[in-house]
């Protein structure tokens, strides 16, 4: 996805939002070709619709069907797009520092070029499937979303 342009979801994130993908190169430039260690058993598909609560606590985490092995960076980072877009739509409560204390994980589990790798292939990931399903609201969402999070990383 993030440099081979796997089941063109770089091709249609491309249509999606040119300048960005464009951008998101720039970002992915250093780490052109890196292969993320898959060392960990990932959840493969977690986001915060499979993680259970009962409003304070985590009491569960579901859809398993993705697990695998991979990196737990790549996990955290789909919950750095969640806790973004929480943020982009202004949702009361939210952990003000919840973006940096994930990046700052992310980074202690895969580096900066792991960071770099997920960073790029949840938002390839997202602006490719939310383009083909026509949704446009949830692609300007990711757009955002991932501007955002280059914004805040090149600072």
């Amino acid at each position: 996805v993030v440099f081979d342009g796997w089941d063109g979801l770089r091709r249609d994130a491309k249509a999606a939002a040119p300048a960005l993908v464009r951008r998101l190169d720039r970002f992915l430039q250093p780490v052109w070709g890196h292969r993320l260690e898959a060392h960990d058993f990932a959840h493969g598909d977690l986001n915060l619709t499979n993680v259970l609560t009962d409003g304070r606590v985590i009491t569960g985490v579901v859809d398993w069907d993705e697990i695998g092995l991979n990196s737990r960076a790549a996990d955290l980072t789909s919950i750095l797009f969640d806790w973004h877009a929480l943020a982009v739509r202004g949702t009361p409560g939210l952990a003000p520092r919840g973006g940096m204390v994930l990046r700052n994980r992310i980074v202690a589990i895969a580096g900066d070029t792991g960071l770099r790798c997920t960073i790029g292939y949840a938002a390839l990931g997202r602006l490719g499937i939310t383009y083909r399903r026509r949704q446009r609201g949830a692609l300007a969402l990711w757009t955002r979303v991932t501007e955002e999070i280059l914004t805040e990383l090149d600072s």
